[in-house]
């Protein structure tokens, strides 16, 4: 099957980044991005949120960088996670798993991917 899993964001975060470690010590952080949306009644674009998921390095660049508010382009792929809820009852959320977060703001200005060096 031959396909193409590419998601790139352009929109503000909705709540400061969660950064979180697993077991094993990586660092996974969770970002709510509010993109514009369709648009309402009176026009205007109501937003639509999207989780995304970053790890590792640029999990902490992103916790260490990002606020509430600040504006975030995100690159990535779409994965789901699926868990059982503790009612026994399967669930599922589909989440952007980042590959790369560029920071739009001013104090924050600069790319932060682990294969890349911050731009001056």
């Amino acid at each position: 099957m031959l396909g193409l899993n590419e998601v790139t964001l352009l929109g503000r975060l909705g709540a400061d980044p969660e950064l979180r470690f697993t077991a094993n010590g990586k660092a996974v952080c969770e970002l709510r991005l509010a993109v514009p949306g369709s648009r309402t009644g009176d026009g205007e674009p109501a937003p639509e949120w999207v989780t995304c998921v970053a790890w590792e390095a640029l999990a902490e660049a992103c916790a260490q960088h990002l606020t509430k508010g600040s504006r975030a382009l995100v690159r990535g792929r779409l994965a789901t996670q699926r868990w059982e809820g503790k009612d026994g009852q399967p669930r599922s959320r589909t989440v952007v798993v980042a590959g790369s977060v560029l920071f739009l703001d001013a104090r924050s200005a600069g790319r932060r991917d682990p294969d890349d060096e911050p731009l001056e």
